[in-house]
């Protein structure tokens, strides 16, 4: 019996497709966080046990990220994705089950669960994501990225609406999980289907040869350019993990801010990250992508050093969100810099990947042992000289020789 032949899918709904896709996965992100004084209250266990508990959740991401590598190339983007967030949905309803029990070791299984498939389904859809950014003239990955902000933001929102309204645990997850079935729905069936397959079932005696081997896949971190975009990725997520961890607690220490006023200069951040992302591709397309990636690390330098040194009691507002709009579009720009060739794209964005998983997972914890010494204000000089640092690496994200002709052929036809 034939087989039935892929459906082929224009560019503008495999765009939005993968739009609505990131954005499921920010509200996702934000679900059990959202939640976790209510959870720290069920299983009567203090900040420690939280932080343990958060860092096996980032323990579980990093495991998927280096697994996706692998099962990604193997059974392609939209299969990985499917079971990946149907281990999401089952983790995170389970997590409710289990903290409603009061069991600690139960939250704990499920939260390593929900880190590895969220790990491996976030490397799913960036793998997918710099595909669609590589098939047009214009810088697509910053606002796909920013539907993923949106989407924390959602889901953030939505999630405060439901403890105002008393909602329990159990039901608040499941209701979440409603609103991920919907977003998957709507956009994992418009995925080509042998996206990010290593081999087809179309594929002729010539393509098959031209697949890369292991020793090729492994070679690419002998590349200077890799390299040199790991550290700049290093820079700008350990910049985005130490905001999203620390901006609160230090605004209240060290500008002796109200919890609810330094909840405000989190949420500045948030909204400029997300502004950021929205605007960031025609900033990309306006200044090209080395001189943006530039300027937007200076702005979150700028926005990092009003936050430590501003003798003004509401300007560290200003600058919380000027460090979101900054760091906005690192990430994407350097999946974009390393996607340039499709058949090793997958070992770039998967060592990439690893690379800001690791700077998540260690850095907000290790830079919290200095700030007992120090102070979280001094501490935010780290991320600050790494991005300034980063700015020598920087000529390593300017179009590939690759890139060039393809960018030149669609600016011809436009």
């Amino acid at each position: 019996m034939a087989k039935t032949p892929p459906r082929i899918i224009s560019p503008r709904r495999w765009y939005w497709a993968t739009f609505v896709i990131f954005a499921g996965q920010g509200i996702m992100a934000t679900a059990f966080w959202t939640r976790s004084p209510e959870i720290e209250h069920l299983l009567g266990v203090d900040v420690a046990v939280m932080g343990v508990l958060g860092f096996l959740n980032s323990i579980g991401g990093l495991i998927g990220i280096l697994g996706g590598g692998k099962l990604v190339p193997r059974f392609g983007v939209r299969n990985t994705m499917i079971a990946a967030y149907a281990t999401i949905l089952i983790s995170l309803t389970m997590i409710g089950l289990s903290a409603s029990a009061h069991s600690v070791v139960g939250t704990a299984i499920f939260l390593v669960t929900l880190g590895l498939a969220s790990g491996l389904g976030g490397l799913a859809i960036n793998l997918e994501g710099s595909a669609v950014d590589r098939a047009s003239s214009r810088s697509l990955l910053p606002s796909l990225h920013g539907a993923f902000s949106a989407g924390t933001l959602i889901g953030s929102g939505f999630g405060a609406l439901l403890i105002a309204s008393q909602v329990n645990l159990s039901l608040s997850f499941a209701l979440i999980c409603a609103i991920y079935v919907i977003a998957m729905a709507a956009g994992v069936p418009s995925i080509p289907r042998y996206s990010g397959r290593r081999f087809t079932e179309d594929m002729d005696t010539q393509a098959i040869a031209a697949v890369p081997t292991k020793a090729e896949r492994r070679g690419v971190l002998r590349e200077r350019r890799m390299w040199g975009v790991l550290f700049i990725v290093f820079g700008f997520t350990l910049g985005e993990a130490v905001a999203g961890t620390w901006i609160p607690i230090a605004l209240v220490k060290g500008d002796g801010m109200s919890a609810a006023d330094a909840g405000l200069g989190l949420t500045l951040y948030f909204a400029g990250m997300t502004v950021g992302r929205f605007t960031g591709g025609w900033s990309v397309d306006f200044l090209g992508r080395a001189r943006a990636l530039a300027i937007y690390a200076l702005v979150a330098v700028v926005g990092i050093c009003i936050v430590i040194s501003s003798p003004w009691s509401h300007l560290p507002y200003l600058g919380t969100f000027l460090w979101g709009v900054g760091l906005s579009i690192g990430f994407p720009l350097c999946v974009s810099a390393i996607s340039f060739e499709p058949r090793l794209v997958s070992s770039r964005v998967s060592y990439l990947a690893t690379t800001g998983s690791v700077a998540v997972t260690t850095g907000p914890p290790l830079l919290g042992v200095l700030a007992q010494f120090t102070g979280l204000l001094v501490v935010f000089t780290i991320p600050a000289a790494f991005l300034v640092a980063g700015l020598f690496a920087n000529k390593h994200t300017r179009l590939a020789p690759e890139e060039l002709p393809h960018h030149e052929s669609i600016l011809d036809e436009a």
